[in-house]
């Protein structure tokens, strides 16, 4: 076995110095080689173009990514003021009608339009300047407004012929008051109605004139009371 030999202060002190002048010796070389003033000359090159940049070309950038950081803020203003009246839902049945509301209750402006769209973005109605304008086929004759009521602010419409496809989501919007409402349409098969119809109540024969009623007339009476009541009373 070797013994093991404890490094005195002197010693280590001694290997920090080797290893400080190794580094520094190598350092020294690799700033003297060919690849490092290559690599310092394009790094001086970019430092010199970036410096030279005219002042008018660094205005020009900074004013694009403020415009650009502008537009998306006035998207994001616009979007927020449009206001969401509310959200609510209708239920209709097949071939029956409902009424989709859409009401502005404050002043309207003049030529007001609205536009009412399904939830495959057809064209369920379009309203310009107080008449019924564009139509998707798939609701011609079956979509109904009042016009004599647009200026009061109602642009509700009234489906006739509801089907099945017309179940989804609704939006009515009014331009120049930046209203807009939401409507769920639920369409659902009308609940068939049960007819019940009356038992028939057994005929009752009357006794004939002068006819005696005997004991056994009275039993056979008797026996037929209860079941008597309970077809006339279930």
């Amino acid at each position: 076995m070797t013994n093991r030999r404890d490094v005195t202060p002197q010693e280590f002190i001694i290997f920090i110095l080797i290893g400080s002048v190794r580094t520094i010796h190598t350092w020294t070389r690799l700033q003297k080689s060919p690849q490092h003033q290559c690599w310092r000359r394009r790094k001086r090159r970019k430092r010199r173009q970036h410096d030279e940049v005219p002042p008018v070309r660094m205005v020009f950038s900074l004013m694009s990514g403020s415009c650009r950081i502008c537009d998306s803020l006035t998207v994001f203003l616009l979007w927020n003021q449009s206001v969401v009246s509310s959200q609510s839902v209708r239920t209709g049945f097949i071939g029956g009608e409902v009424l989709l509301p859409c009401v502005y209750s404050e002043k309207l402006p003049k030529e007001v339009n609205a536009f009412w769209r399904d939830k495959d973005d057809n064209v369920v109605l379009d309203i310009f300047n107080g008449r019924e304008g564009k139509m998707d086929p798939k609701f011609k004759s079956r979509v109904f407004s009042f016009p004599n009521q647009y200026e009061t602010g109602n642009f509700s419409i009234l489906i006739k012929g509801l089907r099945a496809d017309d179940a989804g989501p609704y939006d009515c919007y009014i331009t120049k008051v930046d209203y807009q409402t939401k409507i769920t349409l639920k369409v659902t098969e009308k609940p068939a109605v049960k007819i019940t119809t009356p038992r028939p109540s057994p005929p009752v024969t009357a006794l004939p004139r002068g006819a005696a009623v005997t004991s056994s007339s009275l039993q056979h009476l008797t026996l037929l009371c209860p079941a008597l009541f309970v077809l006339f009373f279930s």
